[in-house]
């Protein structure tokens, strides 16, 4: 009889899972032409509550910066896949360690990127240069606010040199914990899926 009990209600925790996963399939709108499956308004921010919450994080030197985010992205709960120098704790290639966590988000080890560089000018060239990545330097809360909803962004850029500990909070709030419906922007989107496609 507890054996029976436990296979119910494993059953029971099962059909959950598969009812609520059904109910998210629901809001799915389209295949775009380049093949990709995309989500709207509602649907695709609760598909990434549902998704791991790992975020990719480099620089190619070490700054004080680089801990106030990483603690923040840790007490919000992120798992982190660290890269560059914050992997190392020596300087690196700004190169070659931005596309190594680029890679990171584009193979499905992260959901997010948080890229800096001296001015973050040369981590957003790297890494828009990467299949599937849409990075954005961003400078202000706002900033990062426009390019969640209109770009559907998923690194965010910042500075070593500009970023003080204020600005760093509020970006990481709205990026991270912001209301976005990327709906409105899902034409531009699938416009540049579409161009990257045929590079």
């Amino acid at each position: 009889t507890n054996n029976h009990f436990m296979r119910l209600s494993k059953l029971s925790k099962l059909i959950c899972c598969l009812t609520t996963f059904n109910k998210q399939l629901a809001y799915v709108s389209s295949f775009n032409s380049a093949g990709n499956f995309i989500l709207h308004g509602s649907a695709n921010a609760e598909m990434e509550k549902l998704s791991s919450s790992s975020v990719s994080m480099v620089s190619d030197e070490v700054h004080p910066i680089n801990y106030f985010v990483r603690d923040w992205l840790v007490k919000n709960g992120y798992n982190l896949e660290l890269h560059g120098a914050l992997k190392t704790g020596k300087d690196e290639s700004w190169v070659a360690s931005t596309v190594e966590a680029a890679h990171a988000i584009t193979e499905g080890r992260a959901n997010f990127g948080v890229f800096f560089c001296w001015s973050g000018t040369g981590a957003s060239m790297v890494a828009n240069k990467v299949k599937g990545i849409r990075a954005a330097l961003c400078t202000d809360a706002e900033t990062a606010r426009l390019a969640r909803i209109w770009n559907d962004a998923n690194v965010l850029v910042l500075s070593n040199r500009s970023l003080n500990e204020e600005m760093a909070d509020a970006i990481l709030n709205e990026w991270f914990l912001g209301e976005h419906d990327t709906s409105v922007g899902i034409s531009g989107i699938e416009e540049l899926q579409n161009f990257e496609a045929n590079q």
